[in-house]
């Protein structure tokens, strides 16, 4: 009968360390880190201005629509960081040609 206890008890604990042991796991390995909202300098602090050709193009390419240009460009700027600014508006305003012309 004391055997049968103690083999339960001994069960018992290691069900319960298993079960801890197994949410600590779970935890670690889907914790999400802390959300870091995208540091976007302000545009006075970008580097340089963009020439009015690169202006006038892309608007007229974008049919006028300034603020989707301004979307496509903040697109550009997250995922290239660090480039001059006429850098961006000339990617922008190839990638729409290119699109175009498939």
């Amino acid at each position: 009968m004391t055997l049968e206890l103690i083999l339960i008890g001994v069960l018992l604990i290691g069900v319960g360390v298993g079960w801890q042991l197994w949410r600590k796991r779970r935890r670690r390995r889907f914790h999400l880190q802390p959300f870091e909202p995208y540091n976007d300098p302000k545009p006075s602090e970008r580097r340089g201005r963009p020439s009015r050709k690169h202006q006038a193009e892309l608007l007229r390419l974008m049919g006028g629509d300034r603020a989707g240009a301004e979307r496509l460009l903040e697109l550009e700027r997250r995922k290239n960081p660090g480039q001059d600014e006429d850098w961006y508006w000339d990617k922008v305003i190839y990638d729409l040609k290119r699109d175009r012309r498939a």
